[in-house]
């Protein structure tokens, strides 16, 4: 058994895998106990990997390894993940040591997605859409060769950022909203979205922001949700030109709310990340 731990720029996340399989995951490991029957589990490796290169990944990692080898009688194997760490893909990016590792991770995952199934066709290329405090889209081709994407600032940064670097834009939470907006209808005038309400982490409906906002928070509201939907269905739009066949996944906290909304049929998956940390671990242990 592997516990694989994500250290990101807002959350930490860790999950416990055997044999490829994710049997648990908790979210911010290091601010709440470690669960009992996790440190109770047979776990022969820690497998991290993080945005930040700092003190607190020290600390975390050594906390973790610290509980994990009081229980077990045996050594727990650390096992760190970088950019130069090998990955079962073929990277193509043109500065591959400053790739993210949670942008490595998520192909890794899509990778192995692409080809797990038994008498599959042959792979599609991949779109790999990750909502995090960064939303950044990732290309793999169908032979496996990862070409790159994009970075652009996530849902709380929009707005975040047109608080900080303005005179009087006041400062916004998009945890408010559902709140804001659960007395407006929802917008008519996007097309394919009027039937497709968001979906709250929680699995509620939200009311979807109105695109014409009447007033300056709801006109700021409006700008850092559709523009987020807009963008990632013009990724869409321009690799599905591209790409004969294309399969698109999508991963990261603001998924549940951002997915329903996609124009394609897409993959939901929240855990790529530590899915793609653990494909990785297994790669290098079979080299």
């Amino acid at each position: 058994m592997q516990l694989v731990l994500d250290i990101g720029n807002t959350r930490n996340k860790a999950a416990l895998y055997d044999k490829g399989r994710m049997l648990k995951w908790w979210p911010q490991p290091g601010e709440v106990a470690m669960p009992t029957d996790v440190l109770k589990s047979p776990i022969e490796s820690l497998v991290w990997a993080s945005v930040r290169q700092d003190q607190h990944t020290n600390d975390l990692v050594s906390t973790f390894l610290g509980q994990l080898q009081q229980q077990n009688k045996h050594t727990i194997v650390s096992f760190g993940i970088d950019q130069q760490t090998a990955v079962p893909f073929d990277n193509q990016y043109g500065t591959p040591q400053t790739l993210g590792i949670d942008r490595i991770a998520v192909v890794a995952a899509a990778y192995q997605l692409q080809r797990q199934v038994a008498n599959h066709p042959p792979p599609s290329a991949a779109l790999i859409i990750d909502l995090g405090t960064c939303i950044t889209t990732d290309i793999l081709t169908a032979e496996g060769t990862y070409l790159g994407g994009s970075i652009s600032p996530g849902w709380q940064m929009r707005l975040d950022a047109m608080h900080q670097l303005t005179a009087r834009l006041p400062a916004l939470r998009h945890d408010n909203n559902a709140a804001s907006y659960q007395n407006k209808s929802r917008m008519t005038d996007v097309i394919d979205t009027e039937s497709q309400p968001a979906i709250s982490q929680e699995g509620s409906l939200l009311a979807l922001p109105t695109v014409l906002g009447d007033s300056t928070a709801n006109c700021m509201f409006s700008a850092a949700f559709w523009g987020i939907v807009y963008e990632l269905n013009g990724y869409i739009s321009h690799y599905q030109r591209r790409y004969n066949q294309l399969e698109v996944f999508v991963s990261g906290g603001d998924s549940p709310t951002f997915a329903p909304l996609l124009a394609a049929q897409v993959s939901v998956n929240q855990h790529l990340v530590l899915d793609g940390l653990n494909q990785i671990y297994l790669f290098n242990q079979r080299a």
